[in-house]
């Protein structure tokens, strides 16, 4: 999870910055994202260059991605994604996302591929 500043500036449409590596997901082959639901920018097969603080990681490719209301997300996705409960998750979001409406807005649920 990261601000929206990548999600909006076409400098960084082909880049993912991430600001923590929460459970240490992102040293596994695959791993996920939760983001602002934005079909012209998150797109299956589509290829993605990997920042965690600002420091190049790998390259990914996007293999999954399931749409959701934030209210709707369970225990099970953010525990996968970030190691919290559904709360404690929907809090953090809601911090990295401080301008989005989440009664009019979708999240998704991303997986990633580590490409080596």
């Amino acid at each position: 999870m990261t601000s929206t500043h990548d999600a909006y500036n076409p400098k960084f449409q082909n880049n993912i910055h991430f600001a923590h590596n929460y459970n240490g997901k992102m040293y596994g082959e695959y791993y996920t994202t939760i983001r602002l639901h934005n079909p012209a920018r998150w797109i299956k097969n589509g290829k993605y260059t990997i920042f965690l603080g600002g420091i190049y990681q790998h390259e990914a490719q996007v293999k999954e991605i399931l749409s959701f209301q934030l209210r709707d997300m369970s225990n099970m996705v953010a525990f996968i994604d970030c190691g919290r409960s559904a709360f404690a998750a929907t809090k953090l979001i809601k911090t990295l996302y401080p301008l989005a409406d989440f009664n009019q807005e979708r999240m998704c649920l991303i997986c990633l591929k580590k490409l080596i």
